[in-house]
């Protein structure tokens, strides 16, 4: 659900993502909230392995930045004419308007409302929870496109344009799944049935 996505478009800026305040500050919170939970079974390596990769993360962002403004400000310098030099102050503005992935900060922060309970943190155990529910739905989509051709066509269309309208929409919707509409339809008939018979037996008693 996030690694195709996240490779449609490379970018090394897109390491300042994880470095921007209030993702890292979000990041920095559950990490050691995580360390807190697991009362040093690990002796604070995962604490240790979040500070080292938000230092590598800042490091490769910051150096893609430096080379990036440096080529974007010769382009600009060398530009003969004004489409030009706007055409290189634009493609560097969409760089940088494209190193907060809000899809992602937005599809975190609603799993974690949903999974992570009262506390806001999500353990392994409720990371497993929220990637078991990923998994039933793509399980429950490829069997909802069996009747579409070609199927495994569709099912790339549907998970890959699945985002949080989608899990409202499937959140708050009243409607019983068809083969619980036929189970409760099919129970509803029993028991007309089974009244029907009774009805009758006592319309067979003599008088």
């Amino acid at each position: 659900w996030d690694i195709i996505p996240t490779l449609s478009s490379f970018s090394a800026m897109k390491s300042l993502h994880f470095v921007t305040p209030k993702v890292l500050l979000t990041a920095t919170i559950a990490a050691i909230k995580g360390t807190v939970k697991r009362r040093g079974e690990r002796c604070g390596l995962p604490l240790l392995q979040f500070i080292a990769m938000r230092v590598f993360y800042a490091f490769v962002g910051f150096e893609a930045f430096v080379i990036k403004f440096n080529m974007a400000s010769q382009s600009q310098s060398t530009a003969t004419s004004f489409l030009g030099a706007a055409a290189a102050a634009l493609a560097f503005l969409n760089q940088m308007l494209g190193v907060v992935d809000v899809n992602k900060f937005a599809h975190r922060r609603l799993f974690l409302f949903i999974f992570g309970g009262e506390d806001g943190f999500m353990s392994d155990r409720e990371e497993m929870v929220a990637k078991t529910y990923l998994a039933m739905l793509a399980m429950h989509t490829y069997a909802a496109c069996k009747a579409k051709k070609p199927r495994w066509l569709w099912f790339l269309v549907a998970t890959l344009s699945y985002g949080d309208q989608d899990f409202q929409r499937l959140t708050l919707c009243n409607t019983e799944p068809i083969h619980r509409q036929k189970k409760v339809a099919t129970s509803k008939d029993n028991k007309m049935i089974g009244k029907s018979y009774q009805v009758s037996d006592k319309d067979d008693e003599p008088i």
